[in-house]
């Protein structure tokens, strides 16, 4: 199977163009991921001015980003739908505009944020940043602040979830812009830089891609393609866990194909990919003795505290969890079927649903389609994994 588009690298991608229109840069996207998320990207960066249209692409959908109006009105509301990642991306663009902008959302977002409200002009400065909780907010200043009279200087401290930022500062050097990158501790950024439109293929996911791979090791053997193993995204560590639990990994260019085989529990550390938890928690029920799962105290900002959430969701399915601050300690058994909650989760409902292809009967997960926020084609995707 073709890996779905990394919707981090498009709604990045979709700012940068929007800002690259603002001086008559024309940007094609290939590849651009159909997630509720990125869609929500596209409908904002329209608000701004910029004129998006379908292009011809190989794989996926492919856009054409390029200038329209930008006399903006007085006022405009950006609806960054449910991603946080939009919100803090778009306030922090939303800032170098000349429009009064009320960011606003729907869903999950409303009870992570207190929404709507009113975006502050952005000037240049010196900026404190902790990263502790998000890198979002970082990757919103790091595009925002080219664009703004003066230079500026951004000081972080406790950084999470560095792949993020590496992903954003290569947009950034795509579309033309330089900043001077100091241990991810400071960042010196030059004003009035100018965004010059460019050609950008997106590429696949692992965040998504991780509920596959662990789905072959499960219960049969998958092969996906379009996986860029130099990836960025710091979740293509997947892939060293898999070969940790003992799971038949071959790995190429651009394909990872995982076959099935007895399970050992491993330990690991999501503080560096968070998104990594529910799909290794699906594989820890698998394996056979107890995993530990380590950095999961920022996993209660999410869409739910997916902590708690897959805690409670699982025991119904008859797991054995401990779960304290820090860790989760995670026995390997045999599942049974029963009625589950999404929480409106799109990254539950996908550990949900591989960890319970060895269950005893069928898992019934209420609110299943919210994994279009990132992967509308999960469960069709997952019905290629071939069992044994």
């Amino acid at each position: 199977m073709f890996a779905n588009p990394s919707k981090s690298y498009t709604q990045r991608v979709l700012a940068a163009a929007c800002i690259a229109a603002r001086s008559d840069g024309v940007s094609v996207i290939n590849g651009s991921s159909r997630s509720d998320d990125a869609k929500a990207a596209v409908e904002i960066i329209k608000k701004l001015g910029a004129v998006v249209e379908d292009a011809p692409g190989d794989h996926g959908k492919s856009l054409r980003i390029s200038a329209g109006n930008f006399t903006l009105p007085g006022k405009i509301e950006l609806n960054c739908g449910e991603s946080a990642l939009n919100l803090r991306l778009f306030k922090a663009m939303a800032g170098t505009i000349n429009s009064d902008v009320t960011m606003s959302g729907r869903g999950t977002l409303l009870k992570r944020v207190a929404l709507p409200y009113k975006v502050e002009r952005l000037k240049a400065g010196v900026f404190e940043v902790d990263g502790s909780k998000t890198s979002q907010d970082l990757s919103g200043l790091l595009m925002a602040l080219p664009c703004v009279e003066g230079d500026s200087e951004i000081v972080v401290r406790n950084l999470k979830s560095r792949p993020y930022v590496e992903m954003t500062l290569k947009v950034l050097k795509d579309f033309g812009i330089e900043i001077r990158n100091e241990d991810f501790k400071k960042f010196k950024i030059k004003g009035s830089q100018k965004y010059k439109g460019t050609e950008f293929t997106v590429e696949g996911d692992w965040s998504g891609a991780a509920f596959i791979l662990v789905a072959g090791a499960i219960c049969g053997n998958v092969r996906v393609d379009n996986l860029n193993i130099n990836s960025l995204q710091g979740d293509k560590v997947i892939v060293d866990v898999l070969k940790q639990c003992g799971a038949g990994v071959m790995v190429g260019k651009s394909t990872v194909e995982i076959t099935k085989d007895s399970l050992r529990p491993f330990n690991f550390d999501v503080s560096e990919c968070p998104d990594l938890l529910p799909p290794l928690v699906a594989l820890a029920l698998n394996c056979d003795g107890s995993s530990i799962i380590t950095g999961i105290e920022r996993l209660k900002y999410k869409e739910s505290d997916r902590v708690q959430t897959l805690f409670n969701e699982f025991s119904k399915m008859g797991a054995v969890m401990k779960t304290f601050d820090d860790r989760m300690i995670i026995q390997g058994g045999r599942l049974k079927g029963c009625d589950v909650e999404s929480h409106n989760d799109h990254r539950v409902v996908m550990a949900l649903a591989v960890a319970g292809l060895n269950s005893l009967g069928r898992a019934n997960i209420k609110g299943a389609e919210c994994v279009s926020k990132s992967y509308p084609d999960f469960f069709s995707d997952l019905k290629e994994v071939k069992r044994q």
